[in-house]
């Protein structure tokens, strides 16, 4: 394997091997297979708000709300993996453009914020 130099980590600054914080802990998810997941999903339902089911739902997209058709750049999950949510389970994704999945990040860190 090779060798990397150590990086900062962006939660507490200090410099580790790999960027491997003890404080954020391991990656959650094999990145790689979420990445050809989620181009498969958005390939399927490419549009902000759709979901497995082929429907559009406005819970989270203000664009579904609004009658907008926007192409969806990313995949989110409905539920979070921290929460319980599956991770690679169409069930619990949806695609969602840039913007809808800002302010439901945005969301949902206040939640958990608002939790402790």
């Amino acid at each position: 394997m090779p060798w990397a130099p150590p990086r900062a980590c962006p939660r507490c600054g200090a410099l580790h091997a790999g960027g491997a914080c003890p404080q954020r802990g391991p990656v959650p998810y094999d990145r790689r297979a979420w990445r050809r997941h989620s181009q498969a999903f958005r390939a399927r339902y490419p549009y902000c708000g759709m979901r497995a089911d082929g429907a559009f739902h406005p819970d989270d997209s203000i664009c579904t709300r609004r009658g907008l058709q926007i192409l969806a750049d990313q995949v989110d999950h409905i539920v979070a993996i921290v929460d319980g949510g599956a991770l690679l389970e169409d069930a619990n994704l949806q695609s969602l453009c840039g913007g809808c999945h800002r302010r439901k990040t945005i969301a949902d860190q206040a939640g958990l914020n608002a939790r402790g």
